[in-house]
């Protein structure tokens, strides 16, 4: 939950600001957010076009048509973009179908992965044998803080579903419904955004490497800003006369200085170029770890006319990612 948290955090650009502000001083603090541009252009590239289904070749079925009744209930590429933007950010999806009474189609819900617990087999990460949801909410009848819990288990062949009322302090629940799902795969489906081996949840876009070199740009550009606030500008200095000999210095002004008296202009002093020479490398590295390149983000000022294979190239790394994802979210969506 921790690392799901600071990941948001980074996301909605309010990650801790690298310097310290003092009480009534402005505040030079900078932070580019570059984790929401790779979410983003993750998620775009992954759902930006239409997902269609298919389940018999040429022609549209009575069962195709369904199923597309189903998504335009559900508000299909919506709820398709929040999946992975919750994937991105968080490393795993989770939807849960929920049926009511009397509807045609299910709701397709998207779950918050912080809110999941999972309980998977002894000896297989990928066997779960049960979901629980469980996050605070409020009673629409009272108006009181309540816990809602979720329990969704599997019953032999099928599941069970349990929702529970109460309060995590006196732990008391109350059983609101206990019902049995009627079909043998599990009322969620999920993925894990990037694949992870020997984990049931999934790598995100923005791990802690990627993390730690945007917190590192965020300093060297706060720092560059306070500099320019400070030494950005001239500053006048004399000597060899009295403040009140020197009448006016406007730029459309004749300046008459007393004999030996002498006027110059401090300047700022220091290798700026060296500071933007690391922030420029720093960036970089972010878009070599999160494998979206620089032109993906419109930077295309330095690089002439391309090829289609040029271009190829250059997209490469986002395109195979984005293929990678394709996997994860098509093996949870079939």
């Amino acid at each position: 939950m921790e690392k799901f948290q600071k990941n948001w955090r980074q996301y909605y650009g309010k990650a801790d600001k690298p310097m310290a502000v003092q009480s009534g001083k402005p505040d030079d603090n900078v932070r580019l957010n570059f984790a929401r541009m790779i979410v983003d252009k993750g998620v775009s590239f992954l759902f930006g076009k239409e997902v269609k289904f298919e389940i018999t070749e040429g022609t549209q079925t009575a069962q195709e048509q369904w199923l597309d009744d189903c998504w335009a209930a559900n508000r299909k590429m919506t709820l398709l973009q929040k999946t992975a933007l919750n994937g991105a950010v968080c490393g795993q999806a989770f939807i849960r179908l929920y049926t009511e009474p009397g509807k045609k189609f299910p709701r397709l819900i998207v779950v918050d992965p912080e809110t999941v617990t999972v309980t998977l087999a002894a000896d297989d990460i990928d066997t779960v044998y049960g979901y629980k949801i469980q996050y605070q909410s409020i009673d629409p009848d009272t108006e009181k803080h309540v816990t809602v819990r979720h329990v969704i288990e599997r019953d032999g062949q099928f599941w069970k579903i349990k929702d529970e009322r109460g309060q995590i302090e006196s732990g008391t629940w109350e059983t609101i419904s206990d019902t049995r799902w009627p079909y043998v795969f599990s009322p969620i489906v999920q993925c894990q955004n990037l694949p992870a081996p020997n984990e049931f949840w999934g790598v995100s876009d923005i791990e802690d490497d990627l993390i730690e070199v945007t917190n590192s740009t965020n300093f060297i550009m706060s720092n560059l800003v306070k500099i320019v606030r400070y030494h950005g500008h001239q500053i006048t200095w004399g000597t060899g006369f009295k403040p009140n000999e020197l009448l006016d210095i406007s730029a459309d002004k004749t300046i008459v200085l007393p004999v030996g008296g002498e006027l110059q202009y401090l300047e700022m002093t220091g290798d700026i170029d060296k500071v933007l020479s690391i922030y420029k490398e720093l960036k970089m590295f972010a878009h070599e770890l999160s494998r979206i390149p620089e032109v993906a983000t419109w930077r295309v000022e330095s690089a002439g006319q391309l090829s289609g294979v040029a271009l190829e190239i250059l997209y490469q790394p986002l395109l195979e990612k984005t293929e990678t994802k394709r996997m994860t979210y098509g093996d949870m969506l079939i």
